[in-house]
């Protein structure tokens, strides 16, 4: 019995070491991959950590249709401005927010932040795409409380990243590892945050998403917090609805969207049918192509001038 118990005791301290070693690796190469990234230039999250102590006339903030059919360099060029494009694919609130904070925290400055919002995101506010770029910044108090927000399982990413980076291994995988260390392949927008090349004006692809004014009679929580972000930063925030191709059938109301901004003394403009169904400004429901992109980045320049 007392060589059985012996045996059964050294196996325990075993697997108990090898368990300790297991979590102290993983948290090492965590610690590795956290600064891997966070040194890297792939991903606009780590293009924008890179931006400290600039000074600029405007922002703009939100997703695609921010990223794909608005030019800051077309802005600037209408206006004599400085601008940046911090607009991120298929994002939504709690990311605009996040993008916010990290450009303020790196004691930048803006005159006017521009946010681009719609029905889908104003309602659908907690980003469960994106959400995992902002890993390699995860031991920053505000992105860990929103990420946490998003999905409790960042508790545990923030202790062992290597786990988050692991599980979103399609952005964070090997493949981008060693893009990091070996520059295999350059961050693809321009240094103003704009898309390189703007997608031709020679097709258009119906995909079914229209335009509609259906609002809850509450701002999410996010664009409260995105104000209170401006107000604190001097910054004067510009809210709007970037154009669609088209309506949904059912009547929608647009003064109680701005009606709830009023009272929240946010400014808005809404855009969303300057140029209803004009197949010639859209490549499809949601975004401007070329010829769309020119025409409405002077027309959204005109709110700074």
């Amino acid at each position: 019995m007392d060589l059985k118990r012996t045996i059964m005791i050294n196996f325990f301290k075993i697997v108990f070491k090898c368990l300790i070693i297991s979590i102290v690796t993983i948290y090492l190469l965590g610690l590795t991959l956290n600064s891997s990234y966070r040194n890297g230039e792939y991903f606009k999250t780590q293009w924008l950590s890179k931006i400290k102590n600039k000074k600029y006339d405007y922002i703009v903030v939100g997703n695609s249709r921010v990223e794909k059919s608005i030019s800051v360099s077309v802005f600037d060029q209408k206006v004599d401005t400085k601008g940046l494009n911090l607009g991120m694919e298929n994002t939504t609130f709690s990311t605009f927010y996040l993008m916010l904070h990290l450009f303020f925290k790196n004691k930048n400055k803006a005159d006017y932040v521009l946010l681009e919002f719609d029905h889908h995101n104003y309602h659908n506010f907690k980003d469960k795409n994106q959400s995992h770029l902002f890993i390699p910044q995860i031991n920053d108090s505000d992105i860990y409380s929103t990420l946490v927000d998003i999905n409790s399982k960042y508790h545990i990413i923030r202790f062992l990243p290597f786990i988050g980076y692991g599980y979103y291994n399609f952005d964070w995988g090997i493949h981008n590892f060693l893009n990091q260390k070996f520059k295999l392949f350059n961050f693809p927008f321009l240094e103003n945050g704009d898309t390189k090349t703007f997608t031709n004006y020679s097709t258009f692809t119906d995909t079914g998403r229209k335009a509609s004014y259906n609002y809850k009679s509450d701002l999410n929580k996010y664009f409260l917090k995105i104000k209170n972000l401006c107000e604190k930063n001097n910054s004067r925030l510009i809210t709007f609805t970037a154009p669609f191709f088209d309506k949904n059938v059912e009547k929608g109301n647009i003064k109680d969207i701005k009606t709830i901004l009023s009272e929240h003394q946010i400014e808005y403009h809404d855009y969303s049918s300057l140029y209803f169904q004009r197949k010639d400004m859209f490549f499809d429901n949601n975004h401007l192509n070329r010829i769309g992109t020119t025409q409405f980045s002077k027309v959204l320049s005109e709110l700074v001038e």
